[in-house]
């Protein structure tokens, strides 16, 4: 996969395990965030295997965060966020970094200023 994870179980998860979502610790390493998993799951599932990076926003706040997925389906309807999805984790990653600190956009759309 090309990617760090907290743990053996995470990386396993990512793997092989049921459809999750995986956010980046204060170290850039992949842990699967069982809570937002478990509430996304809850409303859509089932979902299919179906692994994608993007940008999640936050409507209330603007704010932006890093996802890895391994099921898109669990955000594609989320009902206080928006998701963008990239083509690779690099894309993701340099849209995220061209936002700024805090990462923070107003808009759903792109290009928000």
């Amino acid at each position: 996969m090309g990617m760090e994870f907290v743990s053996d179980f995470d990386a396993e998860t990512a793997r092989s395990g049921v459809p999750s979502i995986f956010l980046r610790d204060s170290d850039g390493l992949w842990k699967v965030e069982a809570n937002l998993t478990r509430d996304c799951w809850e409303r859509t599932h089932p979902v299919a295997r179906d692994e994608g990076h993007g940008l999640m926003r936050d409507r209330a706040t603007g704010f932006v965060t890093l996802v890895y997925v391994t099921g898109r389906g669990l955000l594609e309807e989320h009902p206080r966020a928006d998701i963008t999805w990239f083509d690779t984790a690099q894309d993701a990653r340099a849209a995220l970094d061209g936002l700024g600190r805090p990462p923070i956009q107003r808009s759903a759309t792109a290009t928000d200023e």
